[in-house]
């Protein structure tokens, strides 16, 4: 039965939308009379320059954002491991919160007395994500 009124409805909405007369853009312009002079053309004007490519909007509203680039986490001052050296520390610290964190989440009812980033500032002996590792003081010296 409400097939049949879902039907009857849309049957009757294509009707109205049929009989409806068309929108402004779609009917035919008047016919031009004959006083009227047809203006002469113009030369368009020169285009602007292009915007070079940053966080702006333009004439349409629309927000033009740079694309993501690509750049080494810069070493704190006075710090005294390489690029690479960095980044394996950043990469140790970040294995060994996910792998404290995943051990936690495995077991829910074994107590966690220390945050992962308590653990593993304690196992890795150092104090931050960026921090020098004990072990890299070490070797300096």
């Amino acid at each position: 039965m409400m097939m049949r009124w879902a039907i009857a409805a849309a049957v009757l909405g294509l009707a109205a939308c049929a009989s409806a007369p068309p929108p402004q853009s779609e009917r035919a312009p008047p016919p031009p009379t004959a006083a009227a002079p047809t203006p002469p053309l113009q030369a368009a004007p020169a285009p602007a320059p292009a915007q070079t490519p940053s966080a702006s909007a333009s004439d349409s509203g629309d927000i033009t954002i740079p694309g993501q680039v690509e750049q080494q986490v810069p070493a704190p001052r006075g710090d005294p491991r390489t690029q690479a050296q960095l980044m394996e520390d950043i990469r140790n610290w970040d294995t060994c919160v996910m792998q404290v964190q995943s051990q936690a989440s495995s077991n829910p009812t074994r107590p966690a007395l220390d945050s992962p980033e308590d653990y593993c500032a304690q196992a890795l002996g150092q104090s931050n994500r960026t921090a020098v590792p004990a072990r890299r003081l070490e070797q300096r010296r």
